[in-house]
């Protein structure tokens, strides 16, 4: 066994984030809510 932290698949958390193309009718800024969420995830 490597001394490699075990990885813990439970812990991952998937989202659907919104197409970032001009065709999708949804408000640049609810996208930009919307995919806020990597930035809070890196912060």
């Amino acid at each position: 066994m490597s001394n490699v932290e075990s990885f813990e698949l439970a812990r991952i958390e998937y989202r659907l984030l919104p197409s970032t193309s001009p065709a999708n009718t949804i408000k640049f800024e609810e996208k930009l809510k919307q995919w806020g969420i990597i930035a809070d995830y890196l912060h």
